[in-house]
């Protein structure tokens, strides 16, 4: 059963059964909401399966309530947020990845900038000393191609850290058809209305990344795929 009052910020996030770091996430929220005695609601899909084999976690407490959602197939991260962004309910939405739980304490900041014409604000993640510098070099050549192509300035486009109005959603009535990334596509179109904000604290060192070389080409692949077919719904859409 929803709580009877009505959360103010909708955070929305996956479970991840490799890294392990979803309690701390839900801990790192409940402090948030009492010190800043916000009303929280966190949406957790379940896209990996976790609980079909271990209990989901309990109730977080008054300040932070838990929606659980399991979908039945494998849907991606992507589709998992979006998943969960249909089931939320406050007017501000916040998505975000468990190993990030060291930021939460930034979140006011980054939230803040959510102000007048900004509809969109963009978590930009301090870079893994850890990581090699073929990945480095790759995301670095892929954030330059995409800018490029849509002319969006934004950096670590990987990041899954992104706050927005929830009426922001609205603009996604215009999605192009084949594009599987809807943030990519908002970022795009709504131009200076999209800021970054640059955080301190990022995923643990010790906390391996949960992706595969070969994954991150075909993520790399997908973002370049979908930035062509965004440029050219937005220049359909500015033509006289």
């Amino acid at each position: 059963m929803l709580p009877s009052i009505a959360p103010s910020l909708s955070v929305i996030t996956t479970t991840d059964p490799v890294a392990g770091q979803l309690p701390l996430l839900i801990a790192s929220l409940r402090q948030l909401a009492r010190s800043q005695r916000w009303q929280v609601e966190l949406v957790i899909v379940d896209d990996l399966g976790q609980w079909r084999s271990s209990a989901p976690p309990p109730s977080a407490g008054s300040e932070l309530s838990l929606v659980l959602l399991s979908p039945w197939q494998r849907q991606g991260q992507a589709a998992a947020l979006e998943l969960g962004i249909h089931a939320s309910r406050a007017p501000t939405l916040l998505t975000i990845d468990p190993d990030l739980h060291p930021c939460v304490g930034e979140l006011p900041a980054l939230l803040a900038k959510l102000a007048g014409p900004v509809q969109m604000v963009h978590g930009v993640r301090p870079e893994r000393t850890d990581s090699s510098a073929l990945r480095r070099c790759g995301s670095r050549v892929t954030n330059w191609l995409v800018s490029a192509i849509i002319d969006v300035h934004i950096t670590d486009l990987g990041s899954p850290v992104t706050a927005l109005h929830r009426s922001t959603l609205a603009h996604l009535a215009t999605l192009p058809t084949g594009c599987a990334n809807p943030r990519l596509y908002l970022y795009g179109l709504l131009g200076d209305a999209v800021v970054c904000h640059r955080l301190v604290r990022g995923s643990p060192a010790t906390v391996p990344s949960q992706y595969s070389f070969f994954q991150l080409v075909r993520v790399m692949w997908r973002l370049l795929h979908d930035s062509r077919i965004i440029r050219r719904a937005l220049r359909t859409r500015r033509q006289p």
